[in-house]
């Protein structure tokens, strides 16, 4: 049949409709599934909420994963799936990027990552080491490239599976609590997932943001982090902690709330009761005698990695390099032994309670420019751009990530992948900009005025 124009026109090609070829027309059976895998793919690619699923289960089971991810291989398979999925979606798109300076520092900091292969090997890391230990955890900060964000409900949402990922973080350690030594131990003898800061995270909302959610919500959330911060025992923490409830109270725009107060209650409260027992008096011990550190096992690490630097400052001594155990747990033997456990192969550690020290020494001045430029970019991103996220909404988020990042000065969690999504997801919220709609730039349906910023007045 003649193809005619105007109204003669052919249908099946005019209305864009999409057919899938059956088995039977090409190859059999391999050519029906991989039409059905194509027509999947267009599907995912048109369905711009395809990435929400995904997302929220690469960062729940991101919780369930222990700081030894390779213990927990479910969940750890199921991160891996998620963090693969939305990589494809981003591909299928074109993986395009908005400019600005976090894109450029994440970048640099990828082209930093991918040159430390050959320093690596040249110090003699194993392959192994630097793709396990090394930059596997650290590219999941690259989430930030990936996470389509284009109207405030995409913002709500990702900040939504944050807080949600919070409480699931909590409920998992206080399920692992033993209540016969609760009051006896260091909390962190019996979970070391106390490590992971999801508690700043969580206070840094309920805190600089108290309308955003509802009193069932909010005071119980308060208690739990705050309790979990003292039990936990870790110095810098705490000292953030009262860094954020200082904020709080001192913010001239924000409508009065008692939440401040009540953390206040809560966190001099549960230190009181926390101090009188046999884990809370060591803890105190630590907190109070700041001037061992100059000869202990943190100010040992900063000078070997100081070293290490001085010896490659441009491509640092490539991730996964070998830090010896007399350095990371000098003064602390016996506490060695115990890791050990008879194995006397344990003679080297990759990770350093330092994260500027370790970018420097693994990564060189390129890494961390990169770093500097990404995470920089990314909190001074209103000033340079009119940004998707506005108002106290944009002030908590900033003061996570900032919380966050500097845990690590005194925390070796660089070197984790669920702190990393942390990271990597906060500055995707803080530098979304409002006129371009996300890490993947696709020609949307501009939303309607009131959508395209953070609604401040709607309570999860």
């Amino acid at each position: 049949m003649v193809q005619q124009r105007g109204r003669g026109v052919d249908r099946s090609r005019s209305s864009g409709a999409r057919s899938i070829p059956s088995a039977s027309t090409g190859t059999g059976l391999t050519g029906g599934a991989f039409a059905l895998a194509k027509a999947a793919l267009f599907d995912m690619k048109k369905d711009q909420q395809s990435w929400r699923l995904p997302y929220a289960v690469l960062m729940v089971s991101a919780v369930f994963c222990s700081t030894l991810p390779k213990e927990n291989w479910i969940p750890l398979t199921v991160c891996l799936g998620c963090f693969g999925y939305l990589g494809v979606l981003w591909i299928l798109n074109g993986a395009k990027v908005t400019r600005s300076t976090p894109t450029l520092g994440a970048a640099v900091l990828f082209v930093s990552v991918v040159a430390s292969l050959p320093m690596a090997i040249w110090n003699g890391v194993s392959l192994r080491d630097w793709l396990f230990r090394g930059s596997a955890p650290l590219l999941f900060m690259f989430v930030y490239f990936i996470l389509p964000l284009r109207s405030n409900s995409d913002i709500q949402f990702v900040r939504k599976t944050l807080i949600m990922c919070c409480f699931v973080w909590a409920g998992k350690i206080i399920w692992s609590v033993n209540l016969a030594e609760v009051m006896a131990v260091r909390w962190t003898t019996m979970n070391r997932d106390l490590f992971l800061p999801y508690n700043l995270v969580a206070v840094s909302s309920f805190l600089l943001e108290p309308e955003r959610y509802r009193l069932a919500v909010r005071v119980p959330g308060i208690l739990l982090f705050v309790v979990l911060t003292v039990g936990g025992g870790f110095r810098t923490q705490l000292v953030l902690l009262f860094v954020l409830i200082s904020v709080s109270l001192l913010n001239p725009r924000k409508r009065f709330s008692l939440t401040p107060l009540l953390a206040t209650v809560v966190l001099a409260g549960a230190a009181y009761l926390y101090t009188s027992t046999g884990g809370g008096q060591s803890a105190l011990v630590r907190f109070l005698d700041l001037p061992r550190e100059v000869n202990s096992s943190r100010a040992k690490e900063i000078e070997f990695a100081a070293e290490r630097f001085l010896e490659s400052p441009i491509f640092g001594k490539g991730l996964g390099y070998p830090i010896p155990v007399n350095v990371t747990f000098y003064g602390r033997e016996g506490y060695l032994y115990g890791i050990r456990g008879g194995n006397t192969e344990y003679e080297y550690v990759t990770y350093l309670h330092n994260s500027v020290m370790f970018v420097l020494m693994t990564l060189g001045l390129l890494g961390l420019t990169g770093m500097s430029l990404f995470i920089g970019g990314a909190l001074l991103y209103k000033r340079e751009h009119a940004a998707l996220l506005v108002g106290n909404a944009r002030r908590a988020c900033w003061w996570g990530l900032v919380t966050v990042l500097a845990s690590t000065l005194t925390a070796a969690t660089i070197n984790l992948f669920q702190f990393n999504l942390l990271v990597g997801s906060l500055a995707a919220l803080l530098a979304t900009p409002a006129h371009r709609y996300g890490g993947i730039a696709l020609e949307w349906p501009v939303p309607p005025a009131d959508d395209r910023r953070e609604d401040a007045s709607a309570p999860l």
